[in-house]
């Protein structure tokens, strides 16, 4: 009797254990997916002015940020709310303007749905919509109906009680690719060329902040430190 009693006992405890294993390790898949996920996206540290919106290109040595022995990469962001238009329909959306190489180095073509990642090219400059926002503005790629979307701006310095016909600004982009990463990106982002993103919003050799990549494994806290020993 007593044996059997140990018997059940083992049984019900190896289940047990197998459980509580197996819900670890869906914990451990799920958390690894939405890291994979965000990764697309979000920086692993961001360097953004303390007063106002904008930095000057001279304004931090990015060279010096790059020699850390852990950084990967380190990239100038504009990023803006801007006002979408397509066909009859219309939109505020964030434009996000990041340089050359970006989506590359974001892995960004698996996010990819539809199109291309391409931001720049010889001839053209192209957008890349969140999957919220194509559905929206009932968008589609160029190629499709050979429709640029229209993306209006504020004129940097004008005040748009004073000059109402003249305070924003407008440019064509041709559609070039769907991304999606989750519902929130999604409905918020359309990614440019950094280059047409401060064409559109006058900045000079300006950004809003810098995305900083470190290499594969790091934690960002020793870098956070480096970074503020050097910046001030």
């Amino acid at each position: 009797m007593i044996n059997i009693i140990t018997l059940i006992s083992v049984i019900v405890i190896a289940f047990v254990t197998m459980a509580m294993i197996t819900i670890l390790s869906v914990f451990n898949g799920i958390d690894e997916l939405v890291d994979d996920l965000y990764s697309s996206f979000d920086a692993d540290i961001i360097i953004s002015p303390a007063r106002g919106k904008v930095m000057a290109n001279d304004s931090i040595s990015i060279k010096d940020i790059e020699g850390l022995a852990t950084v990967k990469s380190v990239n100038e962001i504009v990023e803006e709310n801007v006002l979408l238009t397509f066909g009859d329909q219309q939109r505020i959306a964030t434009l996000k303007g990041v340089p050359t190489g970006y989506m590359a180095q974001k892995n960004m073509r698996k996010n990819i749905i539809e199109g291309s990642d391409v931001l720049a090219d010889e001839e053209s400059e192209w957008a890349v919509l969140g999957y919220g926002i194509k559905q929206d503005l009932d968008a589609e790629l160029f190629s499709q109906g050979m429709r640029p979307l229209v993306v209006y701006a504020p004129q940097r310095g004008k005040k748009i009680s004073r000059h109402k016909e003249r305070a924003f600004r407008s440019e064509p982009i041709m559609v070039g690719g769907t991304f999606s990463i989750n519902v929130e990106y999604d409905s918020k982002y359309v990614l440019s060329s950094l280059l047409f993103a401060r064409d559109m919003l006058d900045y000079r050799n300006e950004y809003n902040y810098l995305e900083v990549e470190l290499k594969d494994g790091l934690e960002p806290e020793q870098t956070k430190q480096a970074i503020m020993a050097q910046l001030g």
